[in-house]
């Protein structure tokens, strides 16, 4: 074993202190999310399951709204069949403002505002005076909405599973195969029984049902943990120095998973790799 006279050669730079900044006192906190494995991750799983069943099920049958609308409006095809091209579009290349509002607002707000935004598209649609304002209410806003909803509904999955993750996103993800195997004859029926506006304002409110599933959509309470307040130059200061560090070199993040605190025994100091 190392001597004690070595071990502080080991971290000088912890150990040395700013003239100006001595005696001031210095704390960590730590922010640690154990995911359950279970529970309401359950609930969580199957309302994820829900939103891909409506969102994906929609998108992958809009097909059958084509039809309608080439001979309502008299549009040729290739124009008419811009409004579910610009539809889907929509929803994957807002994939990147849907990543910054999940990590903004969580994963409920923008579930919820994804499902108002696609219903309201749906519903101004049934009005649309012309193919080029489905560009907008369907192609755009839809679009958006459906964006909003099919990103948080993954990410709010993988927060509450970590040994089980695999198995629970493709639950998930595997509504979208039976959205569209059960979605097809469905709205193919509403339209024959309803015409192309009735059967749009019934999806509509399909898509109102994914607030309800958003809401459930309950984010993970982080557990927050205080260092020792000391000061600088002390053990109790390298020690949390030390955790920081390692806190940072394992996740990058600065947040620790479960089990990775590093003991304050002498044997910390090599415990692991420190380059200072």
């Amino acid at each position: 074993s190392v001597p004690p006279a070595n071990r502080t050669s080991l971290m000088p730079d912890l150990q040395k202190k700013p003239k100006d900044d001595e005696g001031d006192d210095e704390e960590v906190e730590l922010c640690m999310a154990d995911p359950p494995d279970g529970g309401w991750g359950w609930v969580v799983v199957f309302c994820s399951f829900m939103i891909h069943v409506i969102a994906d099920g929609i998108t992958y049958t809009f097909g059958i709204f084509y039809v309608e609308l080439w001979r309502y409006f008299g549009e040729s095809k290739g124009t008419t069949s811009w409004v579910a091209s610009i539809m889907v579009g929509t929803t994957y290349c807002v994939g990147p403002f849907a990543s910054g509002l999940t990590n903004q607002y969580g994963c409920r707000t923008v579930t919820i505002i994804g499902s108002l935004l696609a219903a309201f598209g749906l519903i101004i649609s049934t009005l649309a005076p012309s193919i080029t304002f489905l560009y907008f209410s369907i192609g755009l806003c839809t679009g958006t909405g459906f964006g909003l909803m099919y990103l948080p509904a993954i990410v709010c999955v993988t927060c509450y599973f970590e040994r089980r993750r695999a198995f629970a996103t493709g639950i998930a993800v595997c509504g979208s195969g039976i959205g569209t195997s059960v979605l097809a004859p469905l709205i193919e029926w509403m339209v024959q029984e309803l015409g192309w506006q009735g059967a749009m304002l019934v999806t509509a409110g399909l898509v109102l049902n994914c607030c309800v599933f958003g809401a459930l959509l309950r984010p993970l309470e982080n557990i927050r943990k205080r260092a020792v307040k000391a000061k600088r130059g002390s053990v109790a200061s390298v020690v949390n120095h030390a955790s920081h560090y390692h806190a940072e070199r394992c996740n990058g993040n600065g947040y620790l998973r479960k089990g990775s605190l590093p003991n304050s025994e002498p044997a910390l100091y090599f415990s692991f790799p420190l380059r200072l």
